[in-house]
């Protein structure tokens, strides 16, 4: 999902749309992951999956 919203990171920017993602993954690995996948939004992080279970 997140590579979907990478690919139109532009027209969301474009319409002054601010992207966040979640990770219930710690902080070292979620940064691993940006990078790699080269994700141009932030991600918070969910590690006790609170926010995750109340969607």
């Amino acid at each position: 999902m997140a590579l979907g919203y990478r690919e139109h990171s532009q027209e969301f920017a474009s319409k002054n749309l601010v992207v966040y993602g979640i990770n219930d993954k710690d902080a070292e690995s979620a940064n691993q992951w940006i990078e790699k996948e080269q994700l141009p939004f932030s991600i918070l992080l969910d590690s006790d999956r609170s926010v995750g279970i109340s969607y």
